[in-house]
């Protein structure tokens, strides 16, 4: 099977799993992961390679626009200090935890375009050998992520209010 046949396959699949979930009353972003997973265990399939241009045109905006068209303003600005607080916790914890990749992957080049605090705490502690600057370094991180973090643990395991 060529790869344009796959492809009109998939998305006549896709619509099929469409209609299905109406009809069960399941949203339809489960059951295309759902059909997804499973197409995933059929042995000897043919490799698909998919452009990320046609992924990002025409595979993304069916399931982003919808929700995003029905979400109501209320619903929106009710949730969006979680919403926002999650943003900034999550892309804090990333900071944190960025390092490996950016250590493997660029070594903190070219110049300091990967530079992060993780891997200016390494190179301090471990490559200039100023054990206690990335020890106090280490520590601030610390002291600046607990407060975040707490913030959203609180915030989200209390009870919504109706």
């Amino acid at each position: 099977m060529h790869q344009a046949e796959t492809l009109v396959f998939l998305l006549a699949l896709m619509t099929a799993l469409v209609v299905i979930s109406r009809k069960l009353q399941i949203p339809y972003p489960v059951m295309l992961v759902l059909g997804g997973l499973a197409i995933s265990f059929i042995p000897h399939l043919p490799a698909l390679k998919l452009d990320p241009n046609f992924v990002f045109y025409f595979c993304l905006p069916p399931l982003i626009f919808p929700a995003a068209l029905f979400t109501s303003w209320r619903d929106f600005r009710r949730h969006l200090r979680p919403i926002l607080l999650l943003a900034v916790a999550f892309r804090l914890l990333d900071a944190v935890k960025l390092f490996d990749v950016i250590y493997i992957m660029t070594g903190g080049g070219p110049g300091t375009t990967t530079y992060t605090a993780a891997f200016y705490l390494y190179e301090k502690g471990f490559q200039e050998f100023h054990i206690s600057q990335a020890t106090a370094g280490s520590w601030m991180f610390l002291i600046l992520t607990i407060p975040v973090v707490s913030v959203l643990v609180r915030r989200l395991l209390r009870p919504e209010t109706a």
